[in-house]
Formats: C-alpha cells, structure tokens, sequence
C-alpha cells in the first residue's frame, strides 16, 4: 500500500463523480507485469503457450462467479475532478496550493518510481546471473507487484453529483477516484485508482483492503497453472 496523509481545518475536499459502469477496471498503474515489459520472444509467443490470450487482470479484477472482485466494484460512481472550498469566507488562512492535487500527484509519484525501482533491481539481478542454468533455478517466474493506493484525509470530504444543470452534494466517506498518468519515455497511459478516505473511516477502509487481497488469493489459486505458464521465463 502507498498511502499519503492530508488534514485541514479552515477547506472542504470536493470530488465529482460520474457514472462507472465498465465491467472491469484496468489497474495499469498498479499491477506491474514484468513479462510484458521483457518483451521477450518466448513472451510473444504465449497465447500459443497458453492457448488464448493472457489478461492478467482477471485476477485482480472481476471475472464473475461467486467472486465480484475487489473492492473497487463497490462503487458505482468514479471521481474525475475536484475543488477545494474554504469553510468560512472570512477565514484569515488562505492556502496558495492545492492539496488535492499535491496529494494525488506524490502517489501516482511514488507508485511510478517504486515500478521503476523494482523492475531496476530485478534486472540488475538476472544480468548478474547472466541467465545461466542456474539463474533459472533460483529464479523460474517472474514476479507480479500489486498496489493499492489511498489518500487518508482528517477533514470535510464531500462527493458532488452534476445532472440536468445541477449540482447535488452529499458528505461522503469514501470516494474512488481515477486518474491517468502518462509516461515520458514511452507516452503510455497508465490508470491508477485512489482510495480518498476520511480518516475516521480508515479502520473500515483496511478491512476492505483485507477482503480484497483474499480475493485475489483465491482468483490465484484457482488459476494457478494459467498463471504460472505466463509467469515462466525463458531464461
């Protein structure tokens, strides 16, 4: 987990939400699949391996049957943008930055540079072993990194609803929210989704994280050797 921590007494946190009714969410931005990025000839030649195509996101999503996937299928609604508004017009506290923005820009921060790192140090490890016999012994799979990210915040969260020209708003605590960050060296876009959470609701919030890391335990499990096919690697 990347959790960033937020407080203030004198702003509100506003999230505008949309509609979500997409049957899965692409968690590109915190599922890292390192065969992908090997792009090996051995992991092109996979779904002949397999026998159909690999979408490593059935595990960590919804795939139907008895498991509806993880917790982010509970919403229904996805924040897309925000606003910051202060409690009291006449207070003397004016703020010059956005701590929405700087909250969620120092996750998908720290994500982007934990992806990197990880990959790093797994490469520089198999270039040492030089992928020999015995690298493969030590290291048959490729690993798969999952993240969940939050935003844990000790204030007023509000969620607000815009339709037919007007605006709804409603106290809230928890929202989902979606954003899309672009690599530089590659310009792939990569979807993250942030837990925006009031911190009272924290307790409630990791028990959730709970039941969705059995979930994906079990989806795992029940797939096992699909996985490990994929995982292989060629070394």
């Amino acid at each position: 987990m990347i959790i960033e921590c937020k407080k203030s007494t004198t702003h509100a946190w506003v999230l505008f939400t949309r509609p979500y009714d997409i049957p899965y969410f692409d968690m590109s931005g915190q599922v890292y699949d390192f065969p992908r990025l090997f792009s090996t000839e051995s992991y092109e030649k996979r779904e002949e391996i397999l026998g159909h195509p690999f979408l490593y996101t059935s595990y960590f999503s919804g795939i139907g049957g008895e498991l509806d996937g993880i917790h982010y299928y509970d919403f229904d609604r996805i924040g897309i943008s925000y606003e910051q508004y202060k409690l009291q017009e006449d207070s003397k506290k004016e703020r010059s930055r956005n701590d929405i923005l700087g909250a969620i820009n120092q996750i998908v921060k720290s994500q982007v540079a934990d992806i990197e790192e990880s990959f790093r140090r797994y490469t520089e490890t198999l270039e040492a072993g030089q992928y020999d016999s015995e690298t493969a012994k030590r290291y048959p799979y490729f690993p798969i990194k999952i993240s969940f990210l939050a935003i844990v915040f000790d204030g007023k969260l509000f969620e607000a609803r815009v339709a037919e020209g007007k605006t709804k708003i409603k106290e809230s605590d928890h929202i989902l929210y979606h954003n899309i960050y672009c690599q530089r060296e590659t310009f792939d876009e990569l979807d993250f989704w942030i837990d925006i959470v009031k911190r009272e609701y924290f307790p409630t919030y990791l028990r959730k994280i709970d039941r969705s890391i059995s979930k994906i335990q079990n989806q795992i499990i029940s797939g096992k050797e699909q996985l490990m096919a994929y995982l292989k690697t060629p070394f």
